[in-house]
């Protein structure tokens, strides 16, 4: 008893003279500030961009044709549109095709398995939706990426709601609307246009991904899962936006690793450790006996 009593306190004492780790600074992975005075091209970003990533990542568009006319850098945006103006102002009147955006980098040898965060300013006017989605595999970006299986996340604005989704292994027939996520608008021509600030935290270890507009949480949703290696990011738009997309950043945030115990002592403590160490706490007290 006296030897048990020993390995248990000895067991206390390992326990309570381990330190947490601390918090490491996030990292930022790349950023787009869509600076006209340091380059305006549409498909690489190097010499604009700034973040560990930088010169690494390239763009991607679907309706390629519309590009020179209808989609540019230009103060400090990148702008759709339809008059030529670059205002972000104009509607466009008929159909020209789904000019998508996306990012064509792997994110995942950064970010899988980790907490982090995609930021970006987004232009938001009546009837004119831009839906940001992530995949775990390439895809061109989808204004209904909420209703599409190939999408792990979907998030978009569409009149005053933020709508968004997980793929739930099979998509979804309609959005989940958060309503007054943005104010009252004008529908008049052209419309009113007004820009928000978009955070989207995914936490892998704990299947969440967290929306905030300008700074107010609106959505969050604990069923997101990959059925692929993959991290992809797109935007999409259903061949009418006349938007823009500002400050695109992409960072991975500090976390704090469990406290692992692993007891010692004799034949009370035999056992073993969890070699994934997947629970935040896992005892060893008659487990996985050797």
């Amino acid at each position: 008893m006296k030897t048990h009593t020993f390995s248990l306190i000895t067991t206390c004492l390992i326990a309570l003279a381990t330190p947490a780790p601390a918090q490491t600074t996030p990292t930022l992975l790349f950023k787009d500030d869509f600076n006209a005075a340091n380059g305006t091209s549409l498909t690489d970003p190097a010499t604009r961009a700034t973040g560990t990533l930088a010169s690494t990542v390239k763009y991607g568009w679907t309706g390629t044709a519309n590009l020179t006319t209808q989609d540019v850098v230009v103060d400090g945006t990148l702008n759709w549109d339809s008059n030529g103006n670059r205002d972000g102002q104009h509607q466009q009147p008929t159909d020209t095709s789904n000019q998508n955006f996306r990012m064509n980098y792997n994110w995942a040898p950064q970010v899988a398995g980790r907490v982090w965060e995609v930021e970006f300013d987004q232009r938001v006017a009546w009837s004119q939706p831009l839906t940001f989605g992530l995949s775990d595999n390439l895809q061109n970006g989808a204004w209904s990426a909420w209703n599409d299986a190939n999408y792990d996340f979907a998030a978009g604005s569409y009149g005053t709601s933020l709508y968004y989704d997980t793929d739930n292994d099979g998509g979804s027939t309609i959005p989940t609307l958060a309503a007054a996520a943005f104010p009252a608008m004008v529908t008049t021509n052209p419309p009113s246009n007004q820009i928000h600030r978009f955070r989207i935290r995914f936490d892998e270890p704990n299947r969440t991904a967290t929306a905030w507009i300008n700074g107010v949480q609106r959505a969050q949703v604990t069923s997101l899962d990959f059925e692929n290696a993959g991290r992809y990011l797109s935007w999409g738009e259903p061949s009418l936006y006349a938007g823009a997309l500002d400050n695109i950043t992409v960072s991975v945030l500090g976390t704090i690793d469990p406290l692992k115990i692993m007891p010692m002592g004799d034949s009370i403590t035999v056992g073993g450790t969890n070699d994934g160490w997947a629970e935040p706490y896992w005892y060893g007290y008659r487990s996985v006996l050797y």
